[in-house]
């Protein structure tokens, strides 16, 4: 193109490319011989002064042009064509292509908008990821976004003329009629809820001469409400009076719905941490704080938000020496580890487990998830059953009564010092020759455990067992059953009598000599008594 038509392209459609340049689209002219003729600021800033190169060796790195060519399309068909095109450095570009007329009417050449949309891509992978990792629906994106429409507009302030170009019209789903479309009819197409709004936004940037962006709703003729962004800047004659308003516009309503849906995850997956009842937290690899659920906040208040865990937690000034984040950051893997906290002026027992929550495109974690449950009252627990248990075994062993604890099939778990003094046979003798042996008759152990299963406790029961040195004690034997690793099993309880039997025995023989004695001298003192009763008869 000649340095006269460039200029005469900037002077037609000048507007356009300021508002193009804002938003951030490259434009480039093509002629029907693949040449690059013309490209905006945004394609100079991107890759230079490209004019006189071939669009599809500069962009594509193609040897031939390309087989379905929208430039070639949109000069054929003399219409707009659009296509997505993916570039070896990786990017992904949607071209639109319109017919360029010359002042004749001849078409030789073809504009060309090419909007980057590799970031869009990558944000609707990374919805779709979300979506599958919160399992919250099976339908939330059945496709990915649409591309977004774009249209160009223009306003003379003075008659209030609209002119929009072809995809406008397309947009809001409109047949052209004119050159100008009706103020009025524009306006009616904004939703009566935004309408107010919109128009003071336009107004206020003409009288206050700026740029300006805006976000509103139209109706669609098929009843389908959009959602449009608008971006727009004042145009100024020679005496830098604002005398028209042009623009970019494009229909956000797929992304508007994304955001939505976005938000309501984030409302879900709130309401699901909110409801946990342990402390949920997300740190960085600087221990800093990127989140914390209802219930942390409540205990740490929201200053914890930002700040370093250690601090947070510990009163620290550098990070614990065992902690578990900081090895899930090295090795990816899941980590536990109970610690003490500090919360105001008391302290906590806290039991938390780290997990990967965030990872970089190298696989890295660059985010973890902690959740830490309160076990204050367990410990207080486990001490007090530690205490318990260390009163009782001080018991057992200090214990003068003998005490042992057996199953019912007669394996000796364990007995204490007494209870080996008593039978003179160690834990693992008495294991080793039965538990019968140490009865003087086998056949009381059979009667003990039956009674134990009738009533399910025998105490002070009398009975002779037989020492390892072959002498034999008198007993009384108490049994209780006891759980002890989810079984029953028997708790013995055994004291020496031996020396109350003989004493017992001593006192049954002084008994025994008591009463014949009685009955003898009973006996003698009777038979005088008769022979003075019989004389005494004889003289009557």
């Amino acid at each position: 193109m000649a340095i006269k038509n460039i200029i005469e392209f900037e002077d037609r459609y000048g507007i356009l490319i300021k508002n193009l340049n804002q938003t951030g689209i490259s434009v480039d002219i093509v002629d029907d011989d693949y040449n690059i003729i013309y490209n905006n600021e945004i394609l100079s800033d991107k890759f230079g002064v490209i004019q006189g190169l071939k669009c599809y060796e500069y962009y594509l790195q193609l040897d031939s042009p390309c087989e379905n060519c929208p430039m070639k399309k949109a000069l054929t068909n003399k219409d707009i064509e659009k296509e997505i095109k993916s570039t070896p450095d990786n990017k992904i570009y949607e071209i639109i292509s319109a017919p360029l007329p010359n002042q004749d009417g001849t078409l030789d050449k073809a504009v060309e908008f090419v909007i980057d949309i590799t970031e869009k891509s990558e944000y609707e992978q990374k919805l779709q990821e979300s979506e599958e990792l919160l399992k919250k629906c099976n339908l939330m994106i059945q496709k990915s976004q649409e591309i977004a429409g774009v249209g160009s507009f223009e306003m003379d302030l003075s008659t209030n003329e609209v002119v929009w170009s072809n995809q406008l019209y397309k947009l809001f789903g409109l047949k052209k009629e004119g050159k100008f479309i009706d103020y009025e009819k524009v306006l009616a197409l904004i939703h009566p809820d935004d309408r107010e709004r919109a128009i003071k936004i336009s107004s206020d940037a003409a009288k206050e001469r700026r740029p300006y962006t805006l976000e509103h709703r139209v109706i669609h003729p098929n009843g389908k409400i959009l959602n449009l962004l608008i971006t727009g800047d004042v145009v100024r004659n020679e005496k830098n009076e604002v005398i028209k308003i042009g623009g970019i516009t494009q229909d956000i309503t797929e992304r508007k719905k994304i955001e939505q849906k976005l938000i309501k995850l984030e409302a879900k997956l709130k309401g699901v941490m909110n409801s946990i009842t342990d402390q949920v937290c997300v740190l960085d690899r600087n221990f800093d704080i990127l989140y914390i659920n209802s219930m942390a906040e409540e205990i740490y208040g929201p200053s914890a938000l930002r700040s370093k865990c250690y601090q947070v937690y510990h009163g620290l000034v550098e990070p614990c020496s065992d902690c578990q984040v900081k090895r899930t950051f090295e090795d990816s893997e899941s980590h536990n580890n109970e610690c003490l906290r500090r919360i105001g002026e008391e302290t906590q027992w806290c039991w938390c487990v780290s997990n990967v929550f965030e990872r970089d495109e190298e696989k890295r974690p660059i985010s973890v998830v902690e959740v830490s449950r309160d076990i204050t009252e367990r410990k207080k627990i486990e001490q007090e059953l530690k205490d318990s248990e260390e009163k009782y075994r001080l018991l057992f062993e200090n214990s003068p009564i003998g005490i042992g604890l057996s199953t019912f099939e007669g394996k000796i778990l364990d007995q204490n010092e007494a209870m080996g003094k008593l039978t003179g046979y160690t834990l693992e003798e008495l294991n080793k020759i039965g538990i019968l042996a140490v009865y003087a008759d086998p056949n009381e152990r059979l009667k003990i455990m039956d009674l134990l299963k009738e009533t399910g406790e025998v105490h002070d029961y009398e009975v002779i067992l037989r020492r390892k040195d072959s002498s034999e004690i008198y007993t009384s034997l108490s049994l209780d059953l006891i759980e002890f690793e989810g079984k029953k099993i028997i708790q013995s309880a055994l004291r020496d009598i031996t020396e109350e039997k003989k004493v017992e025995l001593e006192l049954l023989k002084l008994n025994k000599l008591k009463s014949e004695l009685l009955t003898r001298t009973s006996h003698e003192l009777k038979t005088p008594i008769t022979i003075i009763k019989g004389y005494a008869e004889l003289f009557i």
